[in-house]
């Protein structure tokens, strides 16, 4: 696993939103938004696929949970936007990122590795005004799942507690 921090650029994004566990709610956002792009004769997801968690399960109750399913607004375009199709944007800043190959239902896993040891290790906290974001670089209808590439970026901020001063 390589993992290392970015800085995400902003980004105009087509969003549909899902609610409740995570588990359940991006299954549920992707089917929605490759259901919209087919019905738009995009048969294959434009580019990179985004999802955003953007609340936290220890403090949130898992059915309120939003996930937002997203593709870059460039690559599908403004024009007939549907009921329960939004624009947003891409949070901003500096994230720990590291790749995950395999099952998408197995990101959690690579993202727990990530901010339980890496950040800490790196003097690194979890920037929780924030969402995790997930990038997906292959289309889950049109890669071998054991093959699926995506990344997991955790949004950070330094913890100034661990800074030693000379």
């Amino acid at each position: 696993m390589t993992n290392r921090l970015v800085y995400l650029r902003p980004m105009r994004l087509v969003h549909i939103r899902a609610m409740g566990p995570y588990s359940e709610a991006r299954g549920a956002a992707w089917t929605r938004m490759f259901e919209w792009l087919s019905n738009r004769g995009k048969h294959k997801m434009p580019g990179c696929g985004y999802g955003l968690m953007l609340d936290d399960p220890k403090v949130t109750p898992r059915d309120e949970c939003r996930y937002d399913a997203c593709v870059d607004l460039a690559t599908v375009g403004e024009a007939g936007l549907d009921a329960g199709v939004m624009i947003r944007r891409l949070p901003i800043g500096a994230f720990a990122r590291t790749r995950h190959t395999g099952s998408y239902s197995k990101m959690n896993e690579t993202a727990r590795a990530l901010r339980d040891t890496w950040l800490p290790q790196n003097g690194l906290l979890v920037d929780k005004r924030r969402p995790f974001v997930e990038i997906y670089l292959d289309d889950p209808r049109l890669a071998q799942e054991d093959k699926c590439r995506s990344e997991c970026c955790i949004p950070v901020l330094p913890d100034v507690g661990s800074i030693e001063v000379a």
